[in-house]
């Protein structure tokens, strides 16, 4: 896709954020840290700045918007990688030919090519990855050890990738509260109390831009609308859908709280990437929902992980089915067809009638 319709000519935000703001200081020999920790709109994008400063010398001072849309790519990769690694430590061989199909899937088509086809839309793989590690990190494995410490660093780190950085931040403070409560367990406060200050800090740094203000969403109806569609993904146009897409993943949440579960830790993992997914969708809606209109390619890398943490919700319900009527197992079994089937064509139709076109005139301009 890249060597179809990538362009070596710099594009939109390129030019100031990049050309006039970042390469020209260097090359004049006043760059100074306030250039890489500028906001750019609301977004801190400390490593994005790095990555094309680096790119850039590596380069031999040739600025090559190709070399970075190749970068971006291999970032992507590696957070597949990762994410294929993790969930089938947690998870074994049981599923693991589902897990690796469906991140296949998902990383294959280009839903997302904004993304692809902009270099400078680094930050957004950057976060991807960075959520990931400090996912990994802070929530499965002990307090203080080698890999805590790690995801501790990541979640700080992750604060100058994009403004909504530290939303997974958000996720394990309530699932740490969550455990306090039914379990009585000082273990999980380190991570909460850390997951609190860094949450703090991100928040000193929000940034309000006020010429931005016209594309927030203007009322609740508008913020539902968005909200609806972000998570209706790959069905972007019609909101309510999201209840569908949902519905195992609020079927999981429900039931560990009514029966007061302790989740596992393939659980845990799960139940904070769907958080996460919900909080991204919920600040797309806000600060992009103006007229409740769906939301742009570049934000669907993310929106895209609702379907593994659906996919891994059905896992989870479908293993106490043992108890049900061989009438009840087969309707669910079919309800879970059916489910699959109705988002592989919304994937299909998102990518023919939605990416598609877009893609087409980027490559002619």
């Amino acid at each position: 896709m890249i060597q179809n319709f990538g362009s070596s000519v710099p594009f939109w935000d390129q030019w100031g954020a990049e050309a006039a703001n970042l390469y020209l200081p260097w090359l004049n020999g006043n760059l100074t840290l306030n250039h890489l920790f500028h906001p750019h709109n609301e977004h801190r994008i400390f490593f994005s700045r790095i990555l094309s400063l680096l790119l850039l010398i590596l380069n031999e001072r040739q600025w090559d918007p190709l070399l970075g849309m190749v970068v971006n790519a291999f970032i992507s990769t590696c957070t597949a990688i990762f994410l294929i690694i993790i969930l089938n430590n947690l998870l074994g061989k049981v599923v693991q030919n589902t897990i690796i199909f469906v991140i296949c899937l998902l990383w294959s088509l280009p839903y997302g090519w904004e993304n692809i086809i902009a270099s400078f839309q680094s930050a957004f793989y950057i976060m991807l990855l960075f959520t990931l590690i400090l996912l990994w990190g802070l929530l499965l494995h002990d307090n203080f050890s080698f890999k805590w410490w790690l995801g501790a660093i990541f979640a700080l780190l992750a604060i100058f990738t994009v403004a909504s950085g530290f939303l997974i931040l958000l996720v394990i403070i309530v699932l740490k509260l969550y455990l306090m409560i039914i379990d009585n367990r000082p273990t999980h406060l380190p991570t909460l109390l850390i997951s609190i200050v860094i949450t703090s800090i991100s928040i000193v740094l929000i940034v309000r831009i006020v010429n931005n203000e016209v594309l927030m969403a203007n009322n609740i109806t508008e913020f539902m609308l968005a909200f609806g569609k972000a998570l209706a993904w790959p069905w972007i146009e019609y909101p309510f859908v999201s209840l569908i897409l949902y519905l195992p993943f609020l079927t999981f949440v429900f039931r560990i709280l009514w029966l007061r579960h302790k989740p596992s830790q393939a659980e845990l993992f799960v139940l904070a990437l769907g958080g996460w997914v919900i909080l991204q969708a919920a600040s797309i809606a806000y600060a992009r929902g103006a007229g409740g209109i769906m939301q742009a390619s570049r934000y669907m890398d993310m929106l895209a992980l609702g379907v593994i943490v659906n996919v891994l919700a059905f896992y989870f319900i479908a293993k106490h089915w043992h108890g049900l009527s061989h009438q009840i197992k087969l309707f669910l079994n079919i309800g879970i067809c059916f489910w699959a089937l109705f988002v592989m064509l919304g994937m299909i139709g998102l990518t023919i009638m939605g990416s598609w076109p877009h893609i087409q005139q980027r490559g002619l301009q």
